[in-house]
Order: C-alpha cells, then structure tokens, then sequence
C-alpha cells in the first residue's frame, strides 16, 4: 500500500511539475509583442474623456504557441465611410487629444479625408488649428507585426 502511495505520489508531482513549465512557457509568450492576435485597439483621449474610434483595414501577422506563424489581412471602407453616421466628438482648437494604444506603435501618421474620399493633409500628429466644422481623422499605425488603419471624426469649433 505504502508503494502504491509513493508511486502516485511521484505521479501527482511529475503531472504538476509539466502544467507550471507549460504555463510559464505560455505567460512568457503572452508578455511578448506577438501575443495580439489583431492589432491593437486605439482609444481617443480628449480632455480626459475616453473615446473608442472605428478600425478600418489592417495586415497583422502572429505566432502561435507551436511555432506558426498566421497572417491576417482586413479590408474596409475609406475613413469617411466608417465614421458615417457615428457622432462627432467636439473640440476647440486648444483641446488636448491623446491617442492611446492598446501597445504602442513603431510610428504613425495622421491624415484628413474630406466626404468625397480624398485626403487632403498629413501630419505626424492630430492638428486642430487649420480646419473647423466636421472633421475626418485616419489615424494609420505601423507596428512589427503589420499595421492598421483607425478612424474618427472631430467636431472643430
């Protein structure tokens, strides 16, 4: 009986040791930048209030815990197309704007569209100072794992 104890026992306790290694193994994959399996989600910061903006079309890629690697790609509409029908978020031009990633990105840039899809400016960061009324803002995000394209319009007063 003794035997059959100890044998268990040493069983219970091999079990266990496999199930920590493996659950290390996985944190230590999900602490890593490959751990989205999408690209991260952007909130809009103005004056303290949070505001969650469309995603439009992006191209990621991850690895999976057994070594392969999947590549996804998105399409959607233009930026004027997503905010349509979405409520204008109003600001001065003096309102301060944050754009908060879920992980920050390698770089990105700013564009503005007008209604008829057409860009007509781009800048390494939001401007408020040269338009005034609705506004269309495509913020595009690049990161290692691909990039990813966000959308939002701005009530200039």
């Amino acid at each position: 009986m003794l035997r059959i104890f100890v044998i268990l026992s040493l069983l219970l306790t091999g079990v266990a040791g496999c199930a920590t290694s493996y659950s290390k193994d996985q944190a230590e994959n999900e602490e890593g930048a490959n751990h989205f399996t999408s690209p991260p989600q952007l909130t809009l910061i103005v004056d303290g209030d949070s505001y969650a903006v469309a995603q439009g079309g992006y191209s990621w890629s991850y690895e999976n815990t057994d070594g392969t690697t999947v590549n996804v790609a998105a399409d959607s509409m233009s930026p004027s197309e997503m905010v349509n029908g979405r409520n204008s978020i109003e600001v001065d031009e003096d309102t301060e704007i944050t754009l908060q990633f879920e992980m920050d990105p390698a770089d990105y840039k700013v564009k503005i569209w007008d209604k008829d899809n057409t860009v007509k400016a781009v800048y390494d960061k939001i401007d408020l100072s040269e338009y005034r009324g609705n506004v269309i803002y495509e913020v595009y995000a690049n990161w290692e794992q691909g990039s990813s394209s966000y959308a939002f319009l701005l009530y200039i007063r």
